[in-house]
């Protein structure tokens, strides 16, 4: 076996066989085997690398067909108006497109009439389901809270990026779809 090992100047070759560990093992004890020994690691180590290079190969295509779909749908979202784009898979409509309210500024609430334009704008980006803009996750429709019915954490809310609070504005550009949930761990940050 060893003879079919290329150990040269500390660059090791696989050929394609593993060593025995009892062959490399049996001669622990003994100086004049520890060359023999030094070449089965170097060739353990020579199939590791072998093994990973083909590993490495085999996944480059795959990376590189990923890349092209995801090109290819986010192109897809966009449909040449830049309406969308996606980031770590998760569609961002482009709200700004949406015409704004003549009372837009700062520290001012989302209209009823812009909170449904966005939330419309967001299930059609979304083929049909509502989802948030920050994980992605399904929404349900909001509903009209109701005393002593618990609020439904799932449920979209439409948000502001930049709080009410710090000055934000309720520009379409400053709304972003969230679940109930979402909504109140961001609270005013």
């Amino acid at each position: 076996m060893l003879e079919r090992m290329s150990v040269d100047a500390g660059v090791y070759e696989y050929d394609g066989t593993f060593p025995s560990m009892q062959n490399a093992v049996q001669y622990s004890d003994r100086p004049e085997k520890q060359a023999q020994i030094d070449a089965y690691t170097a060739a353990g180590v020579g199939a590791l690398m072998a093994i990973g290079g083909e590993l490495l190969l085999a996944a480059k295509p795959v990376k590189q067909l990923i890349g092209k779909a995801k090109g290819a749908i986010q192109n897809i979202l966009r449909s040449g108006d830049e309406a969308t784009t996606v980031v770590d898979n998760v569609v961002k409509p482009n709200y700004s497109q949406i015409s704004e309210p003549r009372n837009a500024g700062p520290g001012k609430d989302f209209t009823k009439a812009q909170k449904a334009k966005i939330l419309e704008v967001n299930k059609e980006a979304n083929g049909g389901l509502m989802k948030s803009d920050k994980s992605g996750k399904v929404l349900d429709l909001p509903t009209q809270s109701q005393k002593g019915v618990p609020a439904n954490m799932n449920q979209a809310e439409v948000d502001h990026i930049v709080p009410k609070a710090k000055g934000g504005s309720n520009a379409n550009a400053n709304a972003q779809v969230l679940s109930k949930e979402e909504n109140l761990l961001k609270g005013s940050n």
